[in-house]
């Protein structure tokens, strides 16, 4: 089992890896702390439940428009640059919040934090696997994924507090402060280009391997949307243990193996990670009592942990140096394109048919990615 102390992983873990890690944790960590604050201060400027989900959705949205342009943009400026102006902007743009006085002053910025972070989260990925040997691609990803997992973990156990404390102006201040932080160290590191001119802005071998992840990944956003609820249901309490657990069966499982997906390869990896999703939500789905819901995030936390690490290995082995960017920018696309479509499936599940509906639904689109891996991915060349 591959661990933190062994010499493959030491090898990956240089300073410059550091630098990308720490920029990374800054930005969702700041994310992390106005996730829990977000909805009273768009209710004190006067809006909605509707107002309070499209100020949470705008990030995706403009994530998703930002990703096609970032993989040029890395040719052009190089990775130190893009990550530094993701980086900067993204924590004016937090810190910003604290002076807006009205909805669409607060939309507007977060706009820019959701473009802000994908272009600073595409940039990083891809620079950690430019800089990856081949045979350990998976690993790498693993551990320079717990830097989201950490940072939304742990934002919103300082943001709530500090809420609650000091009010918003702090808040926001606090966590832009925070984002700015660790973009410092990415000025030590060199601006290396990708390779080669003219990159693509999508990359055709990344929309198998990203639908697949899609598709389990809105497990996730029925697990994010539906589990206080489901809890209630089932005359339970307490579900923010529930999501501690999740995110430390996540955690544990990309630090202390995040090497399996490069062992096993990536389509093995793939299989057993999708069959864990869909284990996972069968057994949320039908859980008689919450302590089976606990029974169920075991699985679906390590399914989600080696889903990802293996599909973009995969997708980047499969494309030229100078396309990498363009690859990892359309793979983690299909993340803000499972959070939007994902809420509209399962949403629509859980008001046909309740919660247990809608986590039966999440594990029906996991067990069609499961085919799409074994049959259209695993072909492809």
């Amino acid at each position: 089992m591959a661990t933190l102390r062994d010499r493959p992983t030491a090898r990956l873990i240089t300073p410059e890896f550091a630098a990308l890690l720490a920029a990374a944790l800054g930005a969702f960590l700041s994310l992390g702390m106005t996730l829990p604050v977000l909805p009273y201060f768009v209710r004190s400027l006067g809006g909605g439940d509707l107002a309070i989900g499209v100020v949470v959705g705008a990030m995706a949205v403009a994530a998703v428009v930002v990703r096609p342009f970032t993989a040029p943009a890395i040719q052009n400026w190089g990775f130190q640059r893009l990550i530094l102006l993701g980086g900067v902007a993204g924590a004016l743009a937090t810190a910003g919040n604290a002076f807006a006085n009205s909805f669409a002053a607060l939309l507007a910025l977060r706009l820019v934090s959701g473009a802000a972070l994908a272009i600073l989260f595409v940039a990083c990925t891809a620079r950690v696997m430019a800089t990856t040997p081949a045979d350990q691609r998976s690993a790498a990803v693993s551990y320079f994924s717990v830097a989201p997992y950490l940072g939304l973990g742990l934002g919103p156990v300082v943001g709530q507090p500090c809420y609650d404390a000091f009010g918003f102006t702090t808040t926001f201040l606090l966590a832009g402060a925070l984002q700015l932080i660790g973009t410092v160290p990415i000025l030590l590191i060199a601006n290396h280009r990708s390779p080669g001119e003219g990159a693509p802005r999508f990359h055709s071998a990344a929309i198998w391997p990203g639908t697949v992840l899609a598709l389990g990944i809105i497990g996730v956003v029925a697990f994010n949307a539906f589990i206080p609820l489901y809890v209630d249901e089932l005359h339970g309490s307490s579900p923010a243990w529930m999501f501690l657990v999740y995110s430390v069966v996540v955690v544990a499982a990309r630090i202390f193996a995040g090497g399996l997906p490069d062992r096993l390869g990536p389509i093995r990896a793939g299989t057993f990670a999708t069959v864990g999703i869909v284990i996972g939500l069968v057994v949320i789905a039908a859980a008689p009592s919450t302590l089976w819901i606990y029974v169920g995030i075991l699985p679906l936390g390590a399914g989600i942990a080696f889903q990802y690490p293996g599909l973009l290995a995969l997708t980047v082995s499969r494309v030229r140096e100078s396309e990498q960017p363009a690859a990892v920018s359309t793979f983690t696309m299909f993340f803000d394109v499972a959070t939007g479509v994902g809420g509209l499936v399962v949403g629509q599940a859980a008001a046909i048919g309740g919660y247990r509906t809608a986590f039966a639904a999440a594990a029906c689109c996991s067990l069609i990615g499961l085919v799409l891996l074994r049959t259209v991915v695993a072909r492809a060349r």
